[in-house]
């Protein structure tokens, strides 16, 4: 079983910008960083299953400015079972931290099922908590969240920066791996998120490559988004 993966606290930047910004921005990164040895040419799809309590606090904190903030997802990759990792990401300011470890396909089935006990045999710290936030919050699925990313990474300053098309959500489900869950669009057409995340400092290089001066910046999180999408929804629906 692989072990626990707590990484440092990182800066988090995001911001909106146009398909046509991204190709320019795309080019840019080319000549100075490198795709992410896992994604290819054309990145990979990531789908992500919330957890969230009863009162969906995670959008009652954004509207009520909580700085620390952190929420549980179940993530997979290209609809695959043999990647499955728990997370979860911790937010204070533009700060994050995100704490992963791997499951099984078994043990995802099991966490959906509301079959926890085995949380409690495993090793981690994130397991044990996942399984308190569970039993003691009653922490649910609320929703999945799909979008495809190109990933650019920067040796110097731990710097990443992430191209996410595409994002789209659906209702949570036990079966995460299909590829034909019925999704919706949560952006406006043409748009996507760039996130720009490093540890210690952004080098020089690529504040002037970034130059999203024009843009807007994204202080929701994509899960956010998502679960007001949702809700929009559901309103329209009432109202026919």
């Amino acid at each position: 079983m692989a072990e626990e993966i707590v990484r440092k606290f990182r800066h988090e930047l995001k911001y909106m910008i146009s398909e046509s910004e991204a190709l320019i921005l795309k080019q840019r990164f080319k000549g100075i960083m490198s795709l992410d040895k896992n994604a290819g040419e054309t990145g990979y799809l990531i789908r992500s299953l919330y957890f969230d309590d009863e009162k969906e606090s995670a959008i009652m904190d954004k509207m009520a400015g909580t700085a620390a903030r952190a929420k549980f997802r179940i993530r997979i990759y290209n609809y695959k079972d043999g990647f499955i990792m728990l997370e979860r990401k911790a937010k204070q300011g533009q700060y994050i931290q995100k704490t992963s470890v791997s499951l099984t396909k078994e043990e995802y089935y099991k966490v959906y099922d509301k079959d926890y006990r085995f949380l409690l045999d495993r090793k981690e710290d994130l397991c044990k908590d996942f399984y308190f936030e569970l039993v003691s919050n009653n922490l649910k699925p609320v929703v999945i969240v799909d979008y495809d990313r190109v990933p650019f990474v920067y040796e110097y300053g731990d710097v990443r920066v992430t191209f996410d098309e595409n994002i789209r959500s659906a209702g949570a489900t036990r079966e995460i791996f299909s590829d034909r869950l019925d999704t919706y669009s949560v952006m406006p057409p043409q748009t996507l998120i760039l996130e720009v995340k490093f540890t210690e400092f952004l080098p020089q290089i690529i504040r002037d490559m970034l130059d999203i001066r024009s843009s807007t910046y994204v202080s929701a999180s994509k899960y956010v988004m998502c679960l007001e999408r949702r809700l929009e929804n559901i309103m329209r629906k009432k109202a026919e």
